[in-house]
């Protein structure tokens, strides 16, 4: 809760995104909900999203690719080790290590 009061305290202060980026964000996470990633799951990618002060929707998907690919490792790794292709998997191991993922190949 701490960080969502932060983040609005930073928006309120450097801006706000553009309405088109805005709506782009919320209608992607809207369509990860739909497809069974866990609404707590949207909040930290959007909470990441706005502390990084992405503008651009390129730089949102190469966010997401990192997240996603990390996912994909994670269950790649799971469906070796145990032999059973995991039905679920928790997201916020895979969250982290793609935004720091993204963090490293952005030259920023």
């Amino acid at each position: 809760m701490f960080y969502t009061y932060f983040t609005v305290a930073l928006l309120v202060i450097k801006g706000v995104p553009s309405a088109i980026f805005l709506l782009f964000v919320f209608l992607t996470l809207a369509i990860f909900a739909l497809c069974g990633v866990g609404m707590g799951d949207c909040k930290l990618i959007a909470l990441i999203t706005f502390m990084l002060e992405l503008s651009h929707i390129q730089e949102f998907e190469h966010l997401l690719f990192s997240i996603l690919l990390a996912a994909l490792v994670e269950i790649m790794l799971r469906w070796g080790y145990s032999k059973v292709f995991p039905r679920t998997i928790a997201m916020a191991p895979a969250i982290f290590l793609g935004t720091t993922l993204y963090l490293a190949t952005s030259g920023s």
